[in-house]
């Protein structure tokens, strides 16, 4: 599969102050990942019930590379760049705006490698009304690449019990240092500190 990268020139035409007291969702959709070809996509879904989407921007985070990035929503009408780690996406007719609605849309699919199972982040996300006025939006944090939605439920090995708690740290500690381990929380090789942060980070059931 050939996805293009399209350069951007410029960035920073979403800069107007935030609209104050909106709600709105940016969350982590269908997502895959192969571990031979260390390649993978994941969509990434709006939901506002208050406020009309008329673009927006933000980066991936380090530790996956940014491939190429395929529309959804924001399909005709959208002018769609990506270049490096970073993701600007507007409007270029106002028939295109995504309105407010109770229901989420999938936006676009980014397509990305990553060398092995990590943590895919938005980093300084940016969503924007019409009028270039910034929306309040709580941006869903950590898609873990190659990993289960509730990676630091390692106890006991094979399926874990549903939750996080003194079991998943205590067979975290015990096999510290080691490479490949099935307490390996964050995927990248190793049992160490991170392992144990990830686990306090993500502490009680899992949903």
């Amino acid at each position: 599969m050939h996805i293009a990268v399209i350069p951007i020139r410029s960035l920073g035409i979403l800069a107007a102050p935030a609209v104050a007291g909106t709600e709105a969702y940016v969350t982590w959709g269908n997502a895959t990942w192969d571990s031979l070809t260390e390649q993978g996509s994941v969509e990434v879904r709006w939901q506002s019930d208050e406020q009309t989407l008329a673009g927006f921007q933000f980066n991936i985070s380090e530790g996956s590379t940014l491939l190429g990035v395929e529309p959804l929503e924001c399909d005709e009408g959208w002018l769609l760049n990506a270049s490096e780690n970073l993701v600007l996406c507007f409007a270029i007719q106002p028939n295109v705006y995504i309105d407010p609605s109770e229901t989420d849309v999938g936006l676009v699919t980014l397509v990305f490698e990553a060398p092995y199972a990590t943590q895919l982040t938005f980093v300084d996300p940016i969503f924007a009304t019409p009028e270039a006025q910034e929306i309040d939006a709580f941006v869903q944090d950590i898609h873990y690449v190659g990993l289960p939605n509730c990676p630091a439920d390692v106890y006991p090995v094979g399926g874990g019990d549903g939750i996080v708690d003194v079991n998943d740290v205590l067979g975290i500690i015990g096999d510290w240092d080691v490479f490949d381990s099935p307490f390996d929380v964050n995927g990248d090789g190793i049992v160490d500190v991170s392992d144990v942060l990830e686990a306090l980070n993500g502490w009680g059931d899992c949903d």
